[in-house]
């Protein structure tokens, strides 16, 4: 083979193979602005099996997370105290890091992709059980928090809608 020839054919080759490594890039939404918003508790439970739907004795939680930038909020849960159905006390987190993952499953036979969001809540003045976490389930649209509830130290999730 002679020379240009050669060179030719390698010039091709790297052509080709440069252009089957391309792959399409996934564009995903700014994390922070896609959970923005106000939430309202509507159902509680904990490992104990104990369950409900609030407002639970009259009371009830609220949940704002508002964009700090586009990849961080600041977080305030609105809980009065309410013994195993609410952490407490009003939390307030100035700017926390949302956490952004693909969520692939099968339903009926099929993958279905979508987007979840999580929230580490550090805990507060040193007492780690007050460190929690909060998750937005990409198929319901709602939003879990997770704490360990005052009274019975058992693991507890509220779900915003």
């Amino acid at each position: 083979m002679n020379q240009p020839r050669l060179i030719y054919c390698l010039i091709v080759i790297a052509i080709g193979l440069s252009n089957s490594c391309d792959q399409p890039q996934i564009n995903f939404p700014k994390r922070a602005p896609a959970i923005d918003g106000t939430y309202q508790a509507d159902s509680y439970c904990n490992k104990t099996g104990v369950g409900g739907f609030y407002p639970i004795q009259g009371q009830t939680m609220t949940l704002k997370l508002t964009a700090v930038s586009d990849d961080s909020v600041r977080v305030e849960i609105e809980a009065t105290a309410n013994g195993d159905y609410s952490p407490g006390s009003n939390r307030v987190y100035e700017k926390l890091l949302v956490n952004q993952e693909i969520d692939a499953s099968i339903v009926n036979q099929k993958q279905v992709n979508c987007i979840t969001y999580s929230i580490d809540l550090p805990a507060i003045g040193g007492q780690p059980l007050t460190a929690g976490l909060l998750r937005r389930r990409c198929r319901t649209g709602g939003i879990d928090y997770h704490f360990t509830a005052p009274v019975s130290q058992a693991e507890a999730r509220v779900e915003f809608r």
